[in-house]
C-alpha cells in the first residue's frame, strides 16, 4: 500500500541568515522580497519577523549563478 498523501517540508530562515548564506546585505534580501524575487512569510502578524523560504533562496541563487 503506497501513501499518495505527500507533504511538503518547507523550511524557513531569517533575513539575516539568508543574507549571510547569499553573501549579500540584509537590505538586498529585503529588496528581493519586495520585488517578489524571494518568497517570505511574516511571523507574528504585521510587525513580526520575515522568514525566507529556503527553497526560494536556493532557486534565486541558482538563477543568479546561471546568468
Amino acid at each position: 500500500m503506497s501513501d499518495t498523501n505527500t507533504t511538503t517540508n518547507t523550511s524557513y530562515i531569517t533575513v539575516r541568515r539568508a543574507a549571510e548564506l547569499a553573501g549579500v546585505s540584509y537590505w538586498t534580501i529585503r529588496k528581493w522580497i519586495k520585488k517578489g524575487r524571494l518568497q517570505a512569510k511574516q511571523r507574528g502578524g504585521e510587525r513580526g519577523h520575515l522568514l525566507i523560504d529556503t527553497t526560494s533562496l536556493i532557486a534565486l541563487l541558482e538563477q543568479t549563478i546561471n546568468e
